[in-house]
């Protein structure tokens, strides 16, 4: 799947793998998540979502965020390197910026994410 078109689970995984992250996938509800929605999980089982975890997101901006800029046209983009983010909320335009640096624009998905 194309890292710009990475949301939700998906961005949260690919982003867990570029940092080297070990992580796995949950299905089973809990955390405020809907039963049946997959989510990543740490090795101490508690939730990953730099998506929407603020502390986790601005732990990755500090190590690997060159640039972040304000919306245009609508949009905030991010720096990892010399690899663009863009994203709707500047959580995803982190997470995208940092995954196509360390995964590229490409990214394998498991099976439970497709």
């Amino acid at each position: 799947m194309k890292t710009a078109e990475l949301t939700n689970a998906r961005l949260d995984w690919a982003t867990a793998r570029a940092t080297r992250k070990t992580v796995r996938l949950v299905r089973d509800g809990g955390f405020g998540i809907p039963f049946g929605t997959w989510y990543v999980v740490t090795d101490g089982g508690h939730p990953y979502s730099p998506t929407v975890q603020g502390g986790v997101t601005f732990k990755l901006l500090d190590n690997w965020i060159t640039t972040l800029c304000s919306p245009r046209d609508g949009y905030w983009w991010a720096h990892a390197g010399n690899h663009l983010g863009e994203g709707l909320t500047p959580a995803e335009a982190v997470c995208r910026a940092i995954v196509a640096s360390q995964l590229g624009d490409e990214v394998e998905l498991p099976l439970e994410l497709l």
